[in-house]
């Protein structure tokens, strides 16, 4: 196992534990024999997925294919070739390669060379993996078998070890940064790009990732907007408006998000009042229902509430 992971101590890069890696690997791996495959090739095309990054510490913000055969070294195949050198120090993989722009070639060779042309391969992302790419590979792979085993991957990866829990946990706190900046620094006058780059500012310093900041804002007593939206415009924040916000800032690959309304200038109407603390009530509900043993349906009757409370809102 230790001559798969190219673990760096002192890399610019987190990462997390040579024990996690090798944890994830044997778990990944297990699967891989029981489901009878000799090989996955995981594709993913955003960094929000976690696929690909789950197994080699790279966020995939491009096309990216991973390699990762059961027995034999893993190969990152990417999408555009001057980033190989920032790969190379995030990831805990040698082998990266630039696909020189004929990715079905590139992940057909490398199937070849590690002797898998004839072999089971799992695929995860099936449902993203291009058309043309994916039935490009199996043309030229006729004796190659392919299964879907993204469910089977998911189930290890949605089990969180207690080192993934820590950067969650730093998500949030990046987060938090950023609507305690917004709510020091909201003023009349500003534009939400203005409070877009609030945001950026609260953050950056402390090594974070911007995933999500929609901010919008609209008048407490004559709303035009319900939700906010996901870019920026030159609407100006006035006395008796809210701001209304859904953040989430990253940390490497691990997010947390957060959603926060700011009554400028005045205290809230009763209606948005009303509104937030019908959400905090949800919150605190579904909060205590996530247990062990928890359903689905446990989350959904515990979130029920919000739909008899903003109905009756409405009316009004």
């Amino acid at each position: 196992m230790r001559a798969i992971i190219r673990y760096i101590m002192a890399g610019l890069f987190p990462r997390f534990s040579e024990r996690e890696f090798e944890r994830r690997y044997r778990l990944v791996k297990n699967m891989m024999r029981e489901k009878g495959v000799e090989a996955l090739l995981i594709y993913s095309s955003t960094a929000g997925i976690g696929s690909v990054n789950y197994l080699s510490n790279y966020i995939s913000w491009m096309p990216t294919y991973l390699i990762f055969p059961l027995d034999g070294e893993p190969t990152l195949i990417l999408h555009f070739y001057n980033h190989i050198p920032c790969t190379r120090e995030m990831a805990v993989i040698e082998d990266v390669q630039w696909h020189f722009n004929n990715p079905v070639k590139c992940v057909v060779d490398n199937l070849i060379k590690k002797k898998l042309d004839r072999g089971v391969i799992g695929v995860v992302g099936l449902s993203t993996i291009p058309y043309s790419h994916f039935t490009g590979i199996r043309e030229k792979l006729p004796e190659a078998r392919f299964v879907d085993v993204a469910s089977d991957y998911d189930r290890i990866r949605w089990i969180r070890s207690e080192e993934e829990i820590e950067w969650f946990r730093k998500s949030a706190y990046l987060t938090d940064l950023t609507v305690e900046a917004l709510e020091k620094r909201i003023r009349p006058g500003m534009t939400e790009h203005d409070l877009t780059a609030i945001v950026y500012d609260a953050f950056l310093h402390e090594g974070g990732q911007l995933w999500i900041a929609f901010i919008s804002t609209t008048s407490m007593e004559e709303p035009t907007l319900y939700v906010p939206w996901q870019f920026p415009t030159s609407r100006v924040v006035r006395h008796g408006h809210v701001v209304i916000t859904e953040i989430t800032v990253g940390y490497y690959g691990y997010n947390a998000q957060i959603h926060r309304p700011f009554a400028v200038g005045r205290e809230p109407t009763p209606l948005y009042r009303r509104l937030f603390e019908t959400a905090l009530e949800c919150f605190e509900r579904v909060s205590k229902a996530l247990r062990d043993g928890a359903t689905t349906e446990d989350i959904l009757k515990a979130s029920s509430i919000c739909l008899l409370y903003t109905s009756d809102a409405a009316d009004e």
